[in-house]
This record gives structure tokens, sequence and C-alpha cells, in this order.
């Protein structure tokens, strides 16, 4: 698993949401994001155990320019 792929997480209160990778903080977790409840400045910490990687992403979604957020969540529930 790399920075910028789309994940699906399998278990907790957010299974079956879909998520960016944002970064790895080491061999079992990571930190995700949606654009919308876990958004881009402040990512949510996930086992990887957890999640599911759907497919490779595009990392340039991770920018912290304005808007990125919205165009996170359009990117990852687009189908």
């Amino acid at each position: 698993m790399i920075i910028g792929d789309i994940v699906l997480s399998k278990s907790g209160r957010d299974k079956g949401c879909r998520y960016m990778v944002a970064d790895i903080i080491n061999e079992k977790f990571i930190l995700v994001c949606d654009g919308k409840h876990h958004s881009i400045q402040s990512p949510k910490t996930k086992n990887i155990k957890h999640v599911v990687k759907l497919s490779d992403g595009n990392p340039d979604y991770l920018s912290d320019k304005p808007g990125s957020d919205k165009k996170l969540y359009k990117y990852l529930n687009s189908d």
C-alpha cells in the first residue's frame, strides 16, 4: 500500500467507506482521508488490517490548496 491508494474500510463504524491513503505511519497503521468527515488536514488513523485496497489512486488530490477536500470527496465517490 502506498500514498494515494484508494482503500475501503472493512470494519468499524466507517465500514464500507472509501478513503485515500494520506500517509503511512508504520507497518500496522495508515492515515486516511475522505474529504468530508476526515479532511486532508486531519486524517483518520486506521489499522491496515481493517482496510482493503480497491485501486491505485492519484496522490495529486492530497494537496493543501483550497477546495482540495471537495475534489477528493468527488473523486472517491465517482463510479
